[in-house]
C-alpha cells in the first residue's frame, strides 16, 4: 500500500512543513511517537538533511558485523538499545497547573486505550461495558438518521468502528484497524454530539 494512502503519511507532511517554516533542516530535531516509526520517514529525513527522535515500535535489524548471522537477536534494535549505556538523565519539574493538565490527559488517554483494547479483546461485548448510555444513544440516533444503517449488531466492535468513522476513519477493506488518533477525534465529536442531544431533549418551563 502506498504511504500516501495511509494515516501515518501525516508524519512525513509534518516533517516537510516544519523544515519549510524554519528554513534550516540541519537545525531541526523532529520528535515523534511510535506511530512515526516508519521506514519512509527515516528516508525522507536523510534526504532532507534533518534529524529525528522517534519512539521505537518495530524491532528492525540493526547494524551488525559482516560475519554475523543476519537474523541473530542481538543485532536487532531492541537488543542493541537495551545494551547501550546511558548518556545521562535530565529531570523536568512540573508545576501544579501542568500536573492537573497531565492528569487529565492521562485519564483521556487511558479511556481511549481501554476502549480500543476492549473492542479487540472482546468484539462481541456489550457496548455499555465501555461507553456511557448517552454515548450509545447518540451513536444510535446518528445511525437511525442514515439511509442505510451501519449498526447491524449491538456489539462493542461495531460501536468502536462508528466512533472511529466520526474521527475520519474510512473503513476500507484494506485499511488497518482504527488507531488512537481517529478514535480520539471520533470520541471528542461523539461527546459533543451527546451533549447537544442532552440539551435539546431537556424539558423547558414556561
Amino acid at each position: 500500500m502506498p504511504i500516501e494512502t495511509k494515516e501515518s503519511y501525516r508524519w512525513l507532511e509534518n516533517l516537510r512543513q516544519s523544515i519549510a517554516l524554519v528554513g534550516a533542516p540541519e537545525r531541526c530535531v523532529h520528535v515523534a511517537d511510535r506511530e512515526s516509526d516508519i521506514y519512509e520517514l527515516f528516508c525522507l529525513a536523510q534526504d532532507l538533511g534533518t534529524r529525528f527522535l522517534v519512539r521505537v515500535q518495530t524491532n528492525r535489524l540493526a547494524a551488525a558485523p559482516a560475519d554475523a548471522e543476519p537474523e541473530h537477536g542481538a543485532h536487532r534494535v531492541f537488543a542493541q538499545l537495551s545494551a547501550a549505556p546511558w548518556e545521562g538523565r535530565h529531570r523536568v519539574k512540573v508545576g501544579q497547573d501542568e500536573t492537573a493538565f497531565l492528569a487529565l490527559i492521562a485519564v483521556v488517554s487511558w479511556r481511549i486505550f481501554f476502549l480500543i483494547m476492549s473492542a479487540r479483546a472482546k468484539p462481541d461485548a456489550e457496548p455499555g461495558t465501555v461507553l456511557t448510555p448517552a454515548e450509545i444513544a447518540a451513536l444510535d440516533n446518528i445511525d437511525a438518521a442514515r439511509t442505510k444503517p451501519r449498526i447491524l449488531c449491538k456489539a462493542l466492535a461495531t460501536y468502536l468502528l462508528q466512533i472511529a468513522m466520526l474521527g475520519g476513519y474510512l473503513a476500507r477493506n484494506h485499511d488497518p484497524p482504527p488507531g488512537n488518533i481517529v478514535v480520539w477525534r471520533g470520541l471528542t465529536r461523539l461527546i459533543d454530539i451527546a451533549f447537544g442531544i442532552s440539551i435539546g431533549t431537556r424539558r423547558r418551563c414556561g
